[in-house]
């Protein structure tokens, strides 16, 4: 027999085990809830006084300019705010929240995510960067179709993200959307660097691993496979 707080701990062991077997198998996977009202309204008042406070420039995603990717190099030690250009909203502020934003900082190094990164057995976890996407109506660039890998790139694949949604999130506001299984099934042809003489961004090619079986994934794939993808809509938490 087992008393109320050992029925409790095994429950959410058995919810984290699910939620990382399904994480394995389809590339995904939500745990509902994960973090409190509380938390996620002491996080968004922590957005809404970084919006006012941070220093805004134009996103270097769109350009290869010489010097148009100095904010975002320098955005790995700070945080910095990035739009789609001038007197444009907001659309993201990163990405070293983790270490300059505490209530941030005490999630990223809090019971929860290490927890997760246990059960997904990450030996070493690392955080690479942390940030806020914002998704003002009508305004901002369009976030193609991509794997982690892509923009996040280690031999062997070792990257792992974690999302937490602080409004609700829909197929009318701008939610995640994936193909299950994708991991397996495609590669990406090349992936985002930082050119750190030019301080600019480009994409360079990804060599093939050997025996690779995945299908390449480009452009003309995502309409291909358009029927595939799958929203997540989800709750704040």
């Amino acid at each position: 027999m087992m008393d109320g707080a050992g029925e409790k701990k095994e429950s959410k062991l058995t919810v984290l085990q699910q939620a990382v077997d399904h994480y394995k198998l389809h590339g995904y996977a939500i745990i509902k809830s994960h973090l409190s009202q509380e938390t996620v309204d002491e996080i968004k008042k922590t957005v809404n006084h970084l919006e006012s406070k941070v220093v805004c420039v134009p996103s270097p995603f769109k350009s290869q300019k010489k010097g148009s990717a100095k904010h975002l190099i320098q955005s790995a030690h700070q945080v910095v705010g990035f739009s789609a250009g001038p007197k444009k909203p907001i659309q993201q502020i990163g990405h070293n929240l983790h270490g300059m934003v505490d209530v941030i900082s005490s999630l990223c190094y809090g019971d929860k995510v290490w927890s997760l990164c246990k059960a997904l057995s990450i030996k070493d976890p690392r955080i690479v960067q942390s940030k806020f996407v914002l998704k003002p109506a009508n305004h901002g660039w369009r976030v193609p179709a991509h794997t982690d890998e892509q923009f996040i790139f280690t031999r062997p694949l070792s990257g792992a993200g974690f999302w937490w949604a602080l409004d609700r999130c829909s197929k009318e506001n701008g939610c995640l959307e994936i193909i299950p299984g994708s991991h397996h099934e495609f590669k990406m042809q090349t992936r985002f660097v930082c050119d750190h003489s030019m301080l600019c961004t480009t994409f360079s090619v990804i060599p093939p691993l050997e025996h690779e079986r995945r299908v390449t994934w480009t452009n003309k794939c995502a309409k291909k496979y358009k029927s595939r993808f799958k929203f997540l809509e989800m709750e704040p938490g």
